[in-house]
């Protein structure tokens, strides 16, 4: 069948020059996204994802497949994802703003009581980490559409930046070990100050919480990298777990967490042009 009796409404004049593109260089193309209609659900909008491929004979190209995909649900459940985590986002952002504004006003009372000022605290832990998980969400459907993450560099002492991560992660987990910091090299660079503070607060804050004793965290200045270390004592970590670390919504199997941040710090690892690993001795 030609393009046209395939897909009758969709511009012929885009799928003919497609198809003698191939027919003249045999190349393939994949992943090309088309829109129209069909004679089946007419005044429908639908969308085919299309990879179209020369077919050879005795090395001779003499005629064009075309692999077709529909995505038209995958496409309207993305913008669907795309308007609610927006609107989250924008809706309970600004009154959740203000909730942490007010309890730091309470805070800054001279006459304020010890047990307001508990309470107070509570409110305001609760409210910041409502906004961090509007954060990660907003992050992981902008990772999972292919936009991957903004990043605004500068040039910043990571070493410097670690250590007052490890300072705000040893007030936010009170009663557990203070991490063990080691510093070697060079450790400027250019690069996202809030995104890595984000990857290491992430890194931390699981050393802290799942292991055992303090943590170490270890950052070494060579020639063109610079090596963030986070390591831990405790129970190993299953090899099927490892392997799906950093995969989304694979939390630690409680459910105070959505399981982004390890998929969250890779995609920031990531933009930055370099990698991150996980790997586990099962040594106490």
């Amino acid at each position: 069948h030609t393009p046209q009796e395939v897909l009758p409404d969709v511009p012929a004049a885009a799928l003919m020059t497609t198809a003698r593109e191939i027919l003249e260089t045999g190349e393939a193309r994949t992943d090309i996204e088309v829109v129209g209609e069909t004679p089946a659900s007419p005044g429908q909008p639908r969308v085919w994802n299309e990879h179209w491929y020369p077919v050879r004979s005795g090395g001779e190209v003499i005629g064009v497949g075309v692999l077709v995909e529909e995505i038209t649900h995958r496409r309207r459940a993305e913008a669907f994802r795309e308007r609610l985590v927006g609107v989250v986002s924008h809706d309970l952002r600004n009154p959740l703003n203000s909730i942490v504004m007010s309890a730091n006003l309470v805070l800054m009372q001279p006459d304020v009581s010890a047990p307001v000022a508990g309470f107070t605290r509570r409110v305001l832990t609760s409210a910041r980490r409502m906004i961090g998980i509007i954060d990660q969400l907003y992050d992981y459907v902008s990772v999972d559409q292919g936009k991957g993450l903004p990043l605004s560099r500068a040039r910043i002492d990571l070493g410097a930046l670690t250590r007052r991560v490890v300072e705000e992660c040893a007030l936010a987990y009170q009663g557990r070990p203070v991490p063990e910091l080691r510093v070697d090299g060079d450790l400027y660079g250019e690069w996202d100050e809030g995104r890595l503070a984000q990857v290491l607060s992430n890194l931390v804050g699981n050393a802290m919480q799942h292991g055992t004793g303090p943590a170490r965290v270890t950052l070494r200045g060579e020639d063109e990298s610079v090596h963030v270390e986070v390591h831990n004592r405790g129970k190993a970590i299953p090899k099927d777990t490892l392997d799906t670390l950093f995969e989304p919504f694979r939390g630690s199997g409680g459910h105070q967490h959505l399981g982004l941040g390890l998929f969250i710090a890779r995609a920031i690892v990531r933009a930055h042009g370099v990698s991150i690993q996980a790997a586990s001795s099962g040594a106490e």
